[in-house]
């Protein structure tokens, strides 16, 4: 039986999860889930996925260029959005109302989650959900690496760069990661 997106809804995992609009599409197949990582991520589908964002990635993008990605995302056969509502991210609600209304043209659900919720706990059950164990080792490895590459190659330079990546990691693998310096004592 196909996993969906109604399916973790109703599995109860993510209480503060939201449906804003989509209801009509609650049973397209999830058959993964990915963290839009990029403007144009619709090149790297596959279809079926769940794709997860907090606007962040289109910063630098006008409406229009907002627009046009949101047009080939919906288009690229996938199973539901999951938006994170971040302030510095999207300050005026502009691009969660140009995603509503393509998912709402298309009937893809549109799901919303808190601030305070991080994505890995979401892809790592949706994940086990989709797949046998050992793959989704495999997929959640991939995911992480990458995601964690991408983080350290977009925080060169920083002054606070081993102590966002300390927290990056531990929120990542949800277990605590400290670092201590040479003297043992404890650096981040």
């Amino acid at each position: 039986m196909a996993y969906t997106v109604r399916k973790l809804l109703e599995s109860e995992q993510f209480p503060k999860m939201k449906l804003l609009c989509g209801e009509k599409g609650l049973d397209l197949e999830v058959k993964g889930i990915r963290i839009i990582e990029i403007e144009d991520m619709e090149r790297y589908l596959t279809g079926g996925e769940i794709l997860i964002t907090s606007f962040q990635v289109y910063l630098s993008c006008n409406d229009r260029e907002v627009e046009q990605h949101f047009e080939d995302l919906v288009k690229s056969d996938i199973s539901g959005f999951i938006v994170k509502k971040r302030k510095e991210y999207d300050p005026t609600g502009r691009r969660l109302s140009l995603l509503e209304k393509h998912c709402k043209k298309y009937e893809i659900p549109l799901v919303e989650i808190s601030e305070d919720l991080h994505y890995w706990g979401i892809i790592r059950y949706v994940i086990m959900q989709v797949f046998d164990k050992a793959t989704a080792r495999l997929k959640y490895f991939k995911i992480t690496h990458d995601n964690f590459n991408a983080f350290i190659l977009n925080n060169n330079g920083s002054c606070n760069t081993a102590s966002n990546i300390i927290k990056f990691l531990s929120v990542m693998i949800e277990n605590p990661v400290v670092l201590y310096y040479g003297n043992l004592n404890c650096m981040v």
